[in-house]
């Protein structure tokens, strides 16, 4: 007759505890992950655009591009390295820096009448905006970076909070030959493989395999089934340990000696 002792409730316990534990700081990361991508990855490039058009008198509607991130870097970029303009100080046309007269006021261009950046030497403070640019820039790669890595977490926390990974799951810890195989707590690693797709709640596929371990050893565990009315039904559930031995079906009911 099979059963389990208070220990293994205990530790199953424990085990569910820490598995919602680590899908909270899985989220939590993720978060932070999508934050971090947020402000270096689109928000970065679009105020520093916009302060390199107003020192170089440019049209800061240059950063309407950086409605996508990498229209954002290009604009910055652009207006960062593009020749600063003057201004006319009689209209405020902005034409470029060797011009005469305005263009639509035609009024000279006298040395008190150019509103027009400093000139751009080699200078310590040059050098210093220089070495910005530079940072800004790998403050961008770090923020895309962190933009990918906001998508793989929540790719495998998607994976990991899936009903259908978690019902698998629960019957892999409830299962008294898993039980004695890996002993309790069990755990699942931290990056599932395989696919999985949903139309809502009503239909789906997933095909997924992830190891797992206890104290007693490790194995793989995997997982073939389909969502239909809401319900998943298993082709394929099972666990297959790493030491060699055969695998164990999940969805079969185990063998009772009849001695």
């Amino acid at each position: 007759m099979l059963g389990c002792s208070n220990n293994d409730l205990f530790g199953r316990e424990h085990e569910h505890r820490s598995s919602r534990l680590e899908a909270t700081l899985r989220n939590i990361l993720a978060a932070t992950s999508c934050l971090l991508a947020f402000t270096f990855l689109w928000l970065l490039p679009v105020v520093l655009g916009i302060k390199a058009a107003r020192r170089n008198h440019r049209s800061a509607h240059w950063m309407w591009f950086g409605i996508h991130p990498l229209g954002a870097w290009i604009a910055f970029l652009v207006l960062q390295f593009a020749a600063p303009l003057k201004v006319c100080a009689s209209c405020g046309e902005r034409v470029k820096i060797v011009a005469n007269f305005c263009p639509r006021c035609a009024a000279p261009f006298g040395r008190e009448q150019i509103r027009q950046p400093q000139v751009q030497t080699p200078t310590p403070r040059r050098r210093g905006k220089i070495a910005a640019l530079v940072a800004a820039i790998l403050l961008g790669l770090a923020g895309l970076i962190g933009f990918f890595l906001f998508i793989f977490f929540t790719v495998t926390a998607s994976f990991m909070n899936s009903a259908v990974f978690q019902e698998a799951m629960e019957r892999c810890r409830s299962d008294k030959r898993v039980i004695d195989l890996l002993g309790l707590p069990i755990t699942e690693g931290r990056i599932p493989s395989g696919s999985m797709s949903t139309v809502g709640d009503a239909s789906g596929t997933a095909d997924l395999s992830v190891r797992i371990s206890g104290p007693k050893g490790k194995a793989i565990l995997y997982v073939n089934g389909t969502l239909k009315a809401g319900k998943w039904s298993y082709q394929v559930l099972e666990v297959e340990p790493s030491n060699g031995s055969p695998r164990i079906n999940l969805l079969a009911a185990p063998a009772i000696n009849s001695d």
